[in-house]
């Protein structure tokens, strides 16, 4: 806290000083502007206006360059500090003073400063963000809080959500540059609608995954791969064969020509490699089941290459992957233009976008509808509220319990809706990567929607291992069996959530 409140001084002084440069350096080209004036020289007075705005901008730079060797920073992290610093002083008061008292850090303000300047039009919006961000900030990490503040301008302001999303659209692209770190590989990416790639990787992963899925290599990395392994084998078995005395042959374990023996042997059973001929790039196993050895990211790797440049699968094997959205009703019936979230609630989709992904006849669509209800009363009259967090409000409907310990599917997915991420405080990990975890373990604990979470693997080995993962935080509660999703505008509402799956048939 102690380290905090110094930094916010020192951005405080940072404001003080370019807003006092930049007025010293304004006033001085007024009174340039007024000699100008009672000196009748009009053409260069008004040639002075029209170089005012660039001037302006040449002095806070100025300042800056100062500012930032003073405090011994680049004049990028000087000039983002004063840009967020100054929208949040003016704009937003409640927000300046949490940082000022060093309950936010300087990260947390201009992640909130930016979001208020970029994204929100309407003064009301901005209010609400003053008067909820400081707390949701204090009490979750940066990449919680950019989450929350995504869900936020969503809800708030749907429409120019919607406008910034087309905006977005229009720039996608596909581009390849050198890996900085590697010498013979490079990064192959794609800027692409948030449900599009997260789809993409949905059916990599699956496709990666799955022990009888068979995934060819990459054209360039095949014929290295046959020739690492043969070296492999050669390596073991030179190895095995150092022990022997008499000298043999690497292929097939006979003794070399003019090789005898000094010493009887005993019969050693060797694992002799491949023959050369025999292991070729067209031999290497491509399915878990037969042998593959590649890591579930480099077959992923392998698949994308396949399906970029060949366009199809290698097997007409079912590839499952799905993406979720939540959708409120009033959204499906047309009533309200609130957007869709993501079952892990990191992106949004507007409301528009989501219906017509909802008729897509391309598109296998499954049907949650959940209830919902409110924990407490928020305290803004708006027609469209917006998300408060995890403590907002909880989902009410896996009372069933079920035989058995592993869930089933349906319940499992529930879950996945239900809890979004990992449920150690600060987790992202979404929760279909998630286990699924008994909070009393089985068979002692139920199989039950509120005796069971979605815990990442790191987490589920530290709680299995007899630690307490679930760590309360001061004002936010234990985050197990919550959800982070719009603020009905009635006490009970209800949401229908969708669970969709790109294609028809092979998802």
């Amino acid at each position: 806290m102690t380290v905090r409140r110094a930094e916010a001084h020192q951005v405080s002084i940072l404001v003080d000083y370019v807003q006092a440069f930049c007025r010293t350096r304004a006033d001085e080209r007024e009174r340039r502007y007024q000699d100008f004036i009672s000196l009748g020289m009009d053409q260069s007075a008004s040639a002075l206006k029209k170089q005012e705005h660039r001037e302006a901008r040449t002095d806070e730079s100025a300042a800056l360059l100062y500012a930032a060797r003073a405090m011994r920073t680049s004049e990028y992290r000087a000039s983002a500090l004063f840009s967020a610093s100054s929208h949040a002083r003016t704009a937003l008061p409640n927000v300046w003073q949490a940082f000022l008292s060093g309950k936010i850090t300087s990260t947390a303000l201009s992640r909130i400063s930016r979001t208020s300047r970029d994204r929100l039009c309407d003064k009301s919006s901005r209010a609400d963000l003053d008067a909820l961000a400081p707390e949701y900030a204090e009490h979750h990490r940066p990449r919680e809080l950019e989450r929350w503040l995504t869900r936020f301008t969503a809800v708030a302001e749907p429409e120019n959500a919607a406008d910034r999303c087309q905006r977005e659209l229009d720039q996608r692209t596909v581009s390849v540059r050198p890996a900085d770190d590697f010498e013979n590989m490079s990064w192959f990416s794609a800027l692409l609608p948030t449900p599009t790639a997260v789809a993409i990787k949905r059916r990599l992963d699956a496709v990666a995954r799955s022990p009888q899925q068979p995934v060819p290599y990459d054209p360039i990395t095949a014929a290295l791969s046959a020739s690492a392994t043969r070296k492999a084998h050669i390596r073991e078995c030179i190895a095995a064969y150092r022990g022997l005395t008499t000298p043999r042959d690497i292929w097939t374990g006979e003794p070399l020509r003019g090789g005898t023996p000094k010493t009887p042997e005993e019969p050693t059973i060797v694992s002799l490699p491949p023959s050369p001929e025999s292991l070729t790039a067209e031999s290497l196993p491509t399915t878990y089941h037969d042998g593959d050895t590649r890591t579930l990211a480099q077959r992923a790797a392998d698949q994308l290459s396949a399906w970029i440049l060949n366009g199809r699968s290698e097997s007409a094997i079912t590839i499952d992957a799905h993406i979720g959205l939540l959708v409120a009703e009033e959204t499906l019936t047309g009533e309200s233009n609130h957007p869709a979230i993501s079952r892990d609630r990191s992106h949004t989709l507007p409301a528009e976008a989501a219906l017509n992904l909802i008729k897509d006849p391309a598109v296998v669509t499954t049907w949650h509808e959940l209830r919902v209800t409110p924990h407490h009363q928020d305290n803004f009259q708006r027609k469209d509220p917006p998300p408060l967090g995890p403590s907002a409000q909880e989902y009410d409907t896996l009372s069933h319990q079920y035989l058995g310990r592993f869930p089933p599917e349906r319940l499992r997915q529930a879950i996945w809706f239900r809890d979004g991420t990992c449920q150690v405080p600060g987790c992202t990990v979404p929760a279909e990567n998630c286990d699924i975890d008994h909070v009393q373990p089985h068979p002692e604990g139920p199989t039950r929607g509120d005796n069971l979470q979605a815990l990442c693997r790191r987490h589920h080995r530290i709680k299995t291992a007899g630690f307490d993962v679930l760590i309360t935080q001061p004002g936010s509660g234990i985050h197990r069996a919550t959800a982070e999703t719009l603020i009905p505008r009635t006490a009970e509402s209800q949401h229908r959530i969708t669970n969709t799956a790109s294609g028809s048939r092979h998802r």
